[in-house]
């Protein structure tokens, strides 16, 4: 994995990041309003 895979990894993270915190934050969310 080199230069090019992280950024494709960190790029692949950011994307989903609203629906990725509402389905992982609904399923086990120790602080709601975190």
């Amino acid at each position: 994995m080199g230069y090019r895979g992280i950024r494709k990894h960190l790029k692949r993270l950011h994307a989903p990041k609203h629906w990725m915190l509402d389905k992982l934050g609904g399923v086990f969310a120790p602080k709601p309003s975190s």
